[in-house]
């Protein structure tokens, strides 16, 4: 008796006549058949069950790759025997895992055997992707071979990929009477799928409503694009002013693998347009009686005196 996976084995046993009793020289013979076949019927299971030990797996986009875990029931004949996985596309692509089929061996003994799956690494920003593997027997396999019921593996993949924001230039002027500001973000990367950002205006000297259209803005960034921008409007006046200057802040929300560098703040300067205030007498000549008491002399200015007086 032995634990080995077989198939049936046969002998064969011939008759032959040995030494006999003098009184029986002639007297015995053989007869026919004089060969008979004798077959060891195996009793022990023939069927070899093969599946993935479990159908769940995950490896991170720069992790290399996965290795998928499969057991048989039994140990492997002599000469062995291999399996094959195929491989199917989710939301993963052959641009993120490297093989659309293996051929995984089971040497004589071995109960267990690895296929290693190899992961592409990219630089995009991308959400968790899948892939699914299918065990299968190649043509040929022996029947004692079966698929078992864990037959499917699926296989997630984590990105490794983040992606930072910025201001770029952080730093604007604008003269008053320009009419608007065009603030540029720009992503370090792109994404395979869209996301916001939340820009906040904020007063400096200038004040929203004033001297610019302020407010909170949310600014789109198209799957694939690493730039978008803001436009703000600047309101002229007639007033003369100094230099005025307001700001932006940039920040992500509830975006995975999304974040604001730290060029997250955008400073705008506003120069003004309108020229030197120019102050003079009303006119020129004035004429009081000597008992007017207080004599009123008038003066104007060009331009409207600004905030301060």
């Amino acid at each position: 008796d032995d634990t080995d996976i077989e198939e049936d084995e046969m002998f064969e046993g011939m008759l032959v006549l040995g030494d006999l009793h003098p009184d029986l020289e002639g007297r015995v013979v053989v007869g026919s058949p004089e060969i008979a076949t004798i077959t060891i019927v195996v009793y022990e299971p023939k069927d070899i069950t093969v599946q993935f030990e479990q159908t769940e797996y995950s490896v991170a986009e720069n992790g290399g790759f996965v290795s998928l875990q499969l057991i048989a029931d039994k140990p492997a004949p002599e000469g062995g025997y291999s399996v094959m996985i195929f491989f199917a596309d989710g939301s993963a692509g052959l641009q993120d895992y490297d093989n659309m089929s293996l051929t995984v061996f089971f040497d004589e003994g071995q109960t267990t055997a690895t296929a290693d799956v190899k992961i592409e690494d990219d630089t995009l920003l991308e959400h968790l992707e899948t892939f699914t593997g299918q065990l299968s027997l190649p043509e040929g396999t022996a029947d004692f071979i079966t698929i078992g019921p864990s037959d499917k593996a699926t296989i997630d993949i984590t990105d490794n990929d983040a992606v930072e924001v910025n201001f770029d230039p952080s730093i604007y002027s604008v003269c008053e009477n320009d009419g608007s500001v065009e603030l540029i973000l720009v992503a370090n990367a792109s994404a395979f799928y869209g996301y916001s950002v939340t820009v906040e205006t904020f007063d400096g000297t200038a004040s929203d409503g004033s001297d610019y259209t302020g407010g909170s803005f949310e600014i789109d960034f198209p799957a694939g694009s690493t730039t978008a921008s803001l436009t703000v409007p600047i309101l002229d006046d007639i007033l003369l002013e100094g230099i005025e200057w307001f700001g932006g802040l940039l920040t992500v929300s509830d975006v995975d693998g999304v974040m604001a560098g730290p060029d997250n703040m955008a400073n705008v300067t506003i120069t003004d347009n309108e020229g030197d205030i120019i102050v003079e007498f009303e006119k020129s000549a004035y004429s009081f009686n000597e008992d007017v008491g207080d004599g009123i002399l008038t003066l104007v200015a060009s331009a409207p005196a600004p905030a301060g007086g």
